[in-house]
């Protein structure tokens, strides 16, 4: 998932400042700047740090954040959305005026609705909240991921309706991974999950089952 973030010199940016002329700065161009990969490569940078530290330090509950993590992104990021995304094919509000434009099985990856940053942070977020009782773990795991989220408001790549499906679907799709998981390492024999590829002509995927 290619990151769209728009050079502060480019004429989509300066679009930005004209329609936004009331949050456009250039602390916020630095802020947004910086936690934006959060809903790209960082994200899985943290959840590295995680294992290793459940590794190292033989850290359970460190591991298994980890390995929820990485679940819940290839699920909510790596299927959901980018799926949901080629249904809609809704366009980008750096491309058009019209936030009810769509073109549907139609651009793939590159279009606006739900943004592929906000589903990644609030996955992961969700699922380091699940695994922590910390209040302030919580509070600066969505916390970030809300700056995801807005950076891509900001960055004018995404309406505002597109980072909230795509909070929603990650913060979803994380909670119910731990939960699930959290069963499955009980022993709990009546959850069963089940993954099987789809190869056709002319189409590939892959379909997940679970019950509980």
């Amino acid at each position: 998932m290619k990151a769209r973030v728009l050079p502060l010199d480019s004429d989509e940016h300066r679009r930005a400042q004209e329609l936004l002329p009331w949050w456009v700065s250039g602390t916020l161009d630095d802020l947004t700047k910086a936690v934006e990969p959060f809903g790209q490569e960082y994200s899985l940078y943290v959840l590295g740090a995680y294992g290793l530290v459940g590794l190292v330090f033989h850290d359970g509950e460190a591991r298994d954040t980890a390995i929820d993590g990485v679940i819940a992104s290839i699920l909510a990021s790596g299927m959901i959305t980018p799926s949901i995304k080629f249904v809609l094919g809704r366009v980008r509000p750096n491309e058009t005026d019209d936030p009810l434009k769509f073109q549907p099985f139609n651009g793939g990856n590159d279009t606006a609705m739900p943004s592929g940053h906000a589903t990644q942070a609030f996955a992961v977020a969700s699922v380091i909240s699940a695994h922590s009782d910390r209040f302030w773990v919580s509070a600066s795991a969505y916390g970030l991921a809300s700056l995801v989220a807005f950076s891509r408001l900001y960055h004018n790549a995404h309406w505002t309706s597109d980072v909230v499906a795509g909070a929603l679907i990650g913060t979803l799709v994380g909670r119910t991974v731990v939960a699930v998981n959290k069963r499955i390492r009980a022993g709990d024999r009546s959850v069963q999950v089940s993954f099987a590829p789809i190869l056709g002509k002319d189409e590939k995927g892959a379909g997940l089952t679970i019950v509980f």
